[in-house]
């Protein structure tokens, strides 16, 4: 059994759940600060230890506002406590977002005071 690496409010649906990095892009976008990359820890069942998790489809989706060029953690096939990292562009290369070349990347970061 993977234990949880998201936290839903307490008593809530598992629905309304946030991934834990999520907290950290937020963090991020609030201080007007680039996600250059992200790594996904869970804890393994029993003895095995820790985890390296690929980002789920949300959390890429969230990342991807800071670009195509992110590096992102991925588990190795044989040993999930081993990983390299790929960018989000090959993470996934069939991004809908592709088809819209003139789109300007990456996230322009801004001054957090100068936000509405």
């Amino acid at each position: 059994m993977i234990r949880n690496s998201w936290t839903p409010p307490s008593g809530w649906p598992a629905t309304v759940g946030l991934c834990h990095e999520t907290g950290a892009i937020c963090e991020a976008f609030k201080l007007g600060r680039r996600v250059v990359a992200s790594v996904c820890v869970t804890a393994g069942d029993k003895d095995r230890g820790y985890w390296i998790l690929t980002p789920c489809g949300v959390c890429q989706e969230r990342l991807f506002a800071y670009g195509p060029d992110v590096e992102v953690a991925v588990p190795e096939p044989a040993d999930p406590r081993r990983w390299r990292t790929l960018r989000l562009r090959d993470v996934q290369p069939h991004w809908f977002a592709r088809v819209f070349p003139d789109d300007v990347w990456p996230y322009e970061a801004q001054d957090p005071e100068s936000r509405g």
